[in-house]
């Protein structure tokens, strides 16, 4: 496992499934109009879990000295269909399927769930622990999968994919020690954690994220476009 890896699998066995929404599942929806070939979705979706087999892993540690991420040469898709009445049924559906807590000794911590609606409406969701994709990654993810769907599932629209091994193989070869001195070296006038919330909004209570929509029209986009890469 990487080092972020351990973290959240440590933090995962401290975590109460009973307590509510784990706080490191991530997830992707969108809404579809007109006709869609379940059937093709699925096999596309099983594709990408072949094609990045870090995604699909489960986590084991027994008596090791660390965990490590093993992955099966089979899997089951995690993959849930459903009919809605309305957009307030898919909608359950969906913060259902984030709620639910991932089981990481089972892998894998990535589900997909489609939702059809009335009139060729759909829901199409991915959620996803942070322990196998992040919120860079799961985009790319998305377009792969979406490009692998409009190719009738033909993989050669896709690049070959870099394995996740090499980058596990790179962080081998570095100094953890040097690197542990370096972050020492740049926190140390730091007299415990800090947090990001009381900065930005003066509210220290915590919990989890909560959802919020709002409209802006071009001209605000523009400039929150432009201010979010001036900085």
């Amino acid at each position: 496992l990487s080092p972020l890896q351990q973290g959240l699998y440590s933090l995962a066995g401290l975590t109460d499934s009973e307590a509510g929404a784990d706080p490191y599942i991530i997830a992707m929806a969108a809404d579809v109009s007109g006709a869609l070939d379940v059937e093709l979705l699925w096999s596309c979706a099983e594709a990408m879990l072949e094609r990045h087999p870090n995604i699909r892993v489960s986590f084991f540690q027994g008596t090791l000295s660390r965990p490590v991420a093993v992955v099966p040469a089979v899997f089951d898709l995690p993959w849930q269909h459903v009919l809605a009445a309305d957009a307030g049924e898919a909608a359950a559906v969906e913060l259902q399927a984030r709620a639910r807590p991932f089981d990481l000794a089972h892998g894998p911590a990535i589900r997909f769930v489609l939702a059809e609606l009335p009139d060729t409406q759909w829901r199409f969701v991915v959620v996803a622990h942070h322990i196998v994709i992040d919120g860079w990654s799961l985009p790319v993810f998305v377009s792969e999968l979406m490009a692998l769907y409009g190719a009738g599932g033909d993989t050669a629209v896709l690049p070959p994919a870099r394995p996740y091994r090499d980058y596990i193989g790179w962080l081998a070869a570095r100094d953890p020690a040097a690197s542990r001195q370096r972050w020492q070296t740049h926190l140390a006038d730091l007299d415990g954690p800090t947090m990001l919330t009381p900065a930005l909004s003066g509210d220290i209570a915590g919990g989890l994220p909560e959802r919020t929509e709002t409209e802006l029209d071009e001209q605000t986009t523009e400039r929150l476009f432009e201010a979010a890469r001036a900085r």
